[in-house]
């Protein structure tokens, strides 16, 4: 969840929401903007990984929401990941909900290009997309089948306009990027700033022609506990 959408968890839902982060700058904005929202008592912030998350007691959570995180977990790891995300939920009524960046075509994992290796180095390091089919066999494998996919969402296509406008934004706000890249960075040629400024745009740019192209995508995929029928009902698994 984006740390600008806290407010809207007291305003519209009255949730109590457990965010987990490994970036110490998020962590120290997110509970600057909790303080400044009066939510306190509802929202905490934790600085660590996934798999160290304590679970609520004696229940567990009832929702799970995961943005754009599972690209970092690594394909290795994937199962792992759902594993613990099965571990964390309620064993009754609960949902999770991922949006990932995908691949499109499995293929392209065993054919990196110069610009992918390019994405690695600079924007995405250690990053891994995976397909659709991936998350959901992974989420099968990890759960050991009781967590069912539900919908599968394809936004893909409205990141095309989502990468133009990121670039057109960054283009027209340069002199205001250029000074916070510049602050504690001590000295700075003008080839240092252009690196970084193309840097940017060729990212913006290579995305944009990705979604456009159809190779990548982005798909929010909503599970639940699978149930079982027995002679006394329904009962989870």
């Amino acid at each position: 969840m984006g740390i600008s959408s806290y407010p809207s968890c007291k305003e519209n839902c009255g949730c109590r929401v457990t965010v987990t982060t490994l970036s110490i700058e998020q962590n120290t904005l997110g509970e600057k903007r909790v303080e400044e929202a009066g939510l306190t008592d509802r929202i905490e912030i934790l600085l660590c990984d996934y798999r160290q998350t304590p679970k609520p007691i004696p229940a567990g959570f009832d929702r799970i929401i995961s943005v754009e995180m599972v690209e970092y977990v690594g394909e290795e790891y994937m199962e792992t990941y759902f594993r613990a995300i099965s571990e964390s939920l309620n064993k009754e009524n609960e949902i999770m909900v991922i949006q990932s960046i995908t691949e499109t075509n499995q293929g392209l994992h065993q054919t990196r290009s110069k610009i992918d290796t390019f994405m690695e180095r600079y924007i995405f390091p250690g990053g891994y997309l995976p397909t659709v089919r991936e998350i959901i066999e992974h989420l099968e494998a990890g759960s050991t089948g009781s967590l069912e996919p539900e919908s599968v969402q394809s936004i893909g296509p409205h990141y095309v306009r989502t990468l133009r406008l990121w670039r057109e934004n960054f283009t027209r706000n340069w002199d205001k990027t250029k000074l916070l890249y510049m602050k504690g960075r001590g000295d700075m040629t003008l080839l240092d700033l252009e690196t970084f400024q193309r840097r940017w745009i060729g990212y913006f740019s290579y995305c944009e022609a990705g979604f456009r192209a159809g190779i990548l995508g982005n798909h929010v995929i909503t599970a639940k506990r699978a149930q079982v029928l027995s002679p006394g009902g329904i009962v989870p698994l």
